[in-house]
């Protein structure tokens, strides 16, 4: 059985949105033909409500706390030699931790969850190495810096693009084999043979039955700068449109990391913020449409994949679908870029059953053809082999 160390930036579940998803089901993958240890940094202490969940599929598990100061001295320490995001990541006791378990086990391969932790290869000199990207993420501060106006946030994510940028050419040079989630991102990547296309796979749900309420969902992980602007984007240029023809509409906020400036739009009227939510199946159970209003992002959107396996119809714009196989408009999804399209686009969903029931029918056919959890676990494994 092979044995492979699992390095995170955090704990790989659910309540870490789209990024902790699919870090959760890689180790559940990776479990049934490997023996894993799991070491992640933990900011706060939320992640013991769900510690039981992963424990079934990691031999063992370590973790350590990091303090907000020593996030801080980070980042005036290695200003001018890591990314933000890397110096978000480093910790010294996460170092002693990992350079014990590595003297002390012979592992197959270490597996680097986002390239963040690469950075932790320095002090793993004999073991293969498998890096999961998840996305190309200097493309998204690309992005960011296209689309920001705020001069100060428009430097950082200059700043950002050039360092990760940088991360991701020594990952290509040095690394065994590399992960990312669509054949956009693999694209990105020059078509790299050492790189893989390995999305997200959902357990498919028995389709959700009608129900007569007008719910939308938002569903996201706050801490990622895409999904906040989003969110607001949507409120400001779309929900306003969408109310003034439909007085009976709700939004539902769902995530993780919801801040106070996004618990102010709750009004517990029209608009609630739910936070996260454990068992997200319930959610879509109630859920008419899904939106995502994305303007800025890489890689493959989880909730898209996840809610069309859930039977739920949605509306997105372009960015926000990109990397999902199989997508066409009016078919599967509705896509719209235009803020009053997109409006209107649910306005159609929410009062046009066939046409929902259209959408929701192509979407779940989708998932099935390309995203069966049955051929999850034989990729990974050719993979794995594939570095030995």
């Amino acid at each position: 059985m092979l044995k492979i160390l699992f390095i995170s930036p955090y704990f790989p579940y659910y309540n870490k949105g789209g990024g902790g998803t699919i870090s959760f089901q890689r180790i559940k993958s990776l479990s049934k033909f490997a023996q894993i240890d799991l070491i992640f940094l933990a900011n706060g202490e939320e992640f013991l409500k769900y510690k039981d969940e992963i424990k079934d599929f990691v031999k063992e598990f370590d973790y350590v706390k990091q303090k907000k100061f020593e996030i801080v001295k980070n980042v005036i320490l290695y200003f001018s030699k890591k990314s933000l995001r890397e110096s978000f990541a480093f910790s010294k006791n996460f170092l002693k931790i990992l350079k014990e378990k590595i003297s002390l086990n012979k592992y197959d391969f270490v597996w680097f969850n986002h390239e963040r932790t690469y950075q932790y290869s320095l002090y793993i000199p004999s073991c293969k190495k498998i890096v999961d990207l998840h996305d190309v993420t200097s493309e998204r501060h690309k992005k960011a810096f296209l689309k920001e106006k705020n001069p100060f946030l428009k430097l950082i994510h200059l700043y950002e693009f050039f360092r990760i940028k940088n991360v991701e050419r020594k990952i290509l040079k040095s690394a065994h084999g590399i992960i990312v989630t669509s054949k956009e991102e693999k694209r990105k990547l020059k078509n790299n043979k050492k790189v893989y296309e390995l999305a997200f796979y959902p357990e498919i749900k028995i389709k959700k039955g009608e129900n007569n309420e007008k719910n939308i969902l938002f569903i996201g992980d706050m801490d990622y700068f895409p999904n906040k602007d989003a969110l607001f984007y949507f409120m400001k240029k779309i929900f306003p449109h969408i109310k003034e023809k439909i007085k009976d509409v709700k939004l539902f906020i769902v995530g993780p990391s919801i801040n106070k400036s996004i618990e102010k739009l709750s009004n517990e009227k029209d608009i609630f913020v739910k936070g996260f939510v454990p068992k997200i199946e319930e959610v879509y159970s109630k859920t008419n449409v899904l939106v995502v209003p994305l303007r800025i992002g890489t890689g493959i959107r989880v909730k898209i994949i996840e809610a069309m396996a859930n039977g739920v119809p949605i509306v997105s714009t372009k960015i926000g679908c990109e990397g999902i196989k199989g997508i066409k408009d009016g078919v599967n999804i509705i896509v719209r870029d235009n803020p009053l399209e997109f409006a209107e686009a649910v306005e159609r969903l929410l009062v046009d059953k066939k046409l929902a029931e259209l959408i929701s029918k192509g979407g779940y056919d989708l998932v099935k053809k390309y995203y069966s959890m049955e051929n999850l676990t034989e990729i990974i494994k050719k993979i794995c082999e594939n570095k030995k």
